[in-house]
């Protein structure tokens, strides 16, 4: 897996990849294409760290950096990271996220749309639905980030799939709601 970074600034690459090592449990290959971007490539998966750590990460360097994870290095990938540059200045994204931002940052129509979807639902159960779906729809594993008990989780996801018409186990109503998690989390 790639994880590709650009700054709004010129980085201290010595101090961004030492700062790498602190939060990284494994070896990864670090390469710098010059000093705003490169690239991260590892085995294992850090899109949670990155997510969690990359507020710390703008913090303790002073610096403004995007992160894109993509499984590949490609043309796609070099233009979306300069276009994200104005979207989403500093913050963590997905290759997925990244192309859809582009996508639906143009149509005003489609997002009110996906909004209005889910405008009943109330704050905290919409938290809990986005944090269900990030999970892969996983029951238990949802339950233990969201210090739940499996039956209430269930209770929840049943009273949400009442409010707004949504089966959670189609694969087809799980991509709305990701879609509405991604133009929330990026403000769009």
């Amino acid at each position: 897996m790639y994880y590709i970074f650009s700054a709004t600034k010129p980085l201290d690459m010595i101090a961004y990849e030492e700062f790498l090592h602190t939060v990284l449990p494994d070896e990864f290959y670090f390469e710098a294409y010059n000093t705003r971007q490169g690239y991260i490539e590892i085995d294992t998966s850090i899109s949670e760290i990155l997510h969690s750590s990359i507020h710390m990460m703008n913090e303790d360097l002073g610096y403004s950096i995007t992160i894109l994870s993509t499984p590949i290095l490609s043309p796609l990938t070099s233009y979306l990271l300069s276009q994200l540059q104005t979207l989403k200045p500093s913050g963590y994204i997905t290759l997925a996220e990244a192309c859809l931002l582009m996508l639906l940052n143009k149509d005003e129509v489609v997002r009110n749309g996906v909004y209005d979807l889910f405008k009943r639902v109330e704050p905290k159960l919409m938290e809990d639905i986005i944090t269900f779906v990030k999970c892969g729809c996983n029951v238990i594993n949802t339950a233990k980030v969201l210090y739940l008990h499996r039956n209430t989780l269930n209770y929840r996801i049943r009273k949400f799939e009442g409010l707004v018409g949504l089966d959670l186990r189609n694969v087809e109503h799980i991509q709305l709601v990701w879609l509405y998690s991604v133009l929330k989390e990026n403000g769009i």
